[in-house]
């Protein structure tokens, strides 16, 4: 039998988060509701407690399990767990993302994150997703996911591919597809090096990247993002893959 969490999943009234519902069947979707309802209530040591805990006890594959090692990452990442979170990254969520589509948002998200906090390098982590994203143009039908492709190219300054990217929105009449250019605007200029820009870019399409979908903790990235790339404006530039403690 799988372990249980250490609070019942009444403690909370909804199973609803951000703009729509998520995965909540069995004992790893109530992990995963509660994962959600501790980091927006801002519980990060004891989101990181029980679901830790949880984690510890039970024993998965497949897209919700990588999942909820994303948020665990999350937790570690806020308590300024970033060895622990690197290596969570690096052996639960980095293999699933070279082997299959199990991991396109969760992999960029979080290698984002690890890359804005980074005492030391994470730039050899990027092409695996660089690869992976190219994989899917053309063939990505989730502007949400779609959104973490873009992300993935940024991430890794392949300033070529993001650009021919947009190229393929520029001028869509579908609403989010705009929406999704915007933000691609941005990253792009972080890409080429132009973090002013990027960060100017990035706050202006804030609605934007929220309106594609996710979660309150996957849209506090691009907030994340936009105050690196205003760091980096006013600061001689250091990549955030390669930054200083």
């Amino acid at each position: 039998m799988s372990a249980q969490l250490g609070i019942a999943p009444g403690a909370f009234e909804s199973k609803r988060v951000g703009a729509g519902r998520i995965f909540d069947d069995g004992d790893v979707g109530t992990a995963h509701v509660l994962a959600h309802q501790f980091a927006d209530a801002g519980l990060m040591e004891l989101g990181h407690r029980e679901l830790g805990s949880w984690l510890a006890q039970n024993e998965g594959t497949g897209s919700d399990f990588v999942h909820l090692h994303f948020h665990m990452a999350v937790f570690e990442l806020a308590l300024g767990m970033w060895e622990e979170a690197r290596e969570r990254f690096e052996r639960h969520v980095l293999p699933v993302a070279c082997q299959s589509d199990d991991a396109l948002t969760d992999a960029p998200a979080l290698l984002w994150r690890l890359a804005c906090d980074a005492p030391e390098s994470v730039a050899h982590l990027w092409e695996p997703l660089r690869q992976r994203a190219l994989g899917r143009r053309g063939r990505e039908r989730n502007v949400h996911v779609e959104l973490h492709h873009l992300l993935a190219l940024a991430g890794a300054r392949d300033v070529t591919s993001l650009d021919a990217w947009l190229a393929d929105l520029r001028g869509s009449v579908s609403m989010d597809e705009r929406r999704l250019y915007r933000v691609g605007r941005g990253l792009l200029s972080f890409a080429a090096g132009r973090h002013r820009q990027a960060a100017e870019l990035l706050e202006d399409s804030a609605d934007d990247a929220a309106r594609l979908g996710g979660s309150s903790v996957q849209n506090t990235l691009f907030e994340e993002i936009q105050q690196a790339c205003l760091a980096r404006a006013v600061e001689p530039f250091s990549p955030p893959s390669s930054r200083a403690a």
